[in-house]
């Protein structure tokens, strides 16, 4: 995903909800020493888990900063980064358009959002074996009761699910921004790529 994105030395990267660490350190590796990474997250633990894990990483990571802030927050300055990621996020904590907003926000004229998300496709068992089956259906009756929708089967020529489809609503700062949105299978990982233009409005 970051070969075909083209992260450039010296970009300024955000990977919000960041987790223990997120991707930060192919961030790092990739902006070298002019460029810095910048995980956020809300969770304290989360966040000593990510400081440790990149402070035992090839001598620690030098370029990179961690905040403890809920991404809605909005606490990182605005139009002051090249790359926003974000992985699992928008389909787990919902508020899908306020959550591509907030990442809009961060970035710079021409900056570029990731969004990593799972959805239904691949999903499968060839041939049908009873256990598989037992297992799924559980799967999405529990996101059904916990108030999330189930896995979306999107068809194989379809790059999106129903939680990143359409477009942004709602107010968003003027910018040109690609937006790049890649869905991993359960089964097999592969690469779905849509570009689009966040609107100017």
């Amino acid at each position: 995903m970051l070969d075909r994105i083209g992260i450039e030395t010296g970009w300024r990267c955000a990977e919000l909800s960041c987790g223990g660490g997120g991707i930060m350190d192919l961030l790092s590796v990739r902006g070298g020493p002019k460029g810095h990474v910048v995980g956020l997250d809300q969770q304290e633990n989360s966040l000593a888990a990510a400081q440790a894990w990149a402070g035992g990483l090839n001598g620690g990571l030098e370029n990179v900063s961690f905040h403890q802030s809920g991404i809605l927050d909005k606490d990182l300055p605005a139009e002051s980064f090249d790359f926003v990621h974000l992985r699992f996020v928008p389909t787990t904590v919902g508020q899908h358009d306020a959550m591509v907003g907030v990442a809009a926000r961060l970035l710079k004229l021409g900056g570029i959002i990731a969004l990593q998300e799972g959805n239904g496709i691949g999903i499968d068992c060839f041939p049908p074996m009873t256990p598989f089956t037992v297992c799924e259906n559980f799967c999405s009756e529990s996101l059904t009761r916990s108030g999330m929708p189930p896995p979306v089967r999107a068809p194989s020529n379809c790059c999106g699910d129903r939680a990143m489809s359409g477009s942004i609503s709602g107010p968003v700062r003027p910018v040109r921004a690609s937006l790049m949105t890649w869905h991993y299978t359960c089964l097999k990982p592969s690469v779905r790529c849509s570009r689009r233009c966040l609107p100017a409005n």
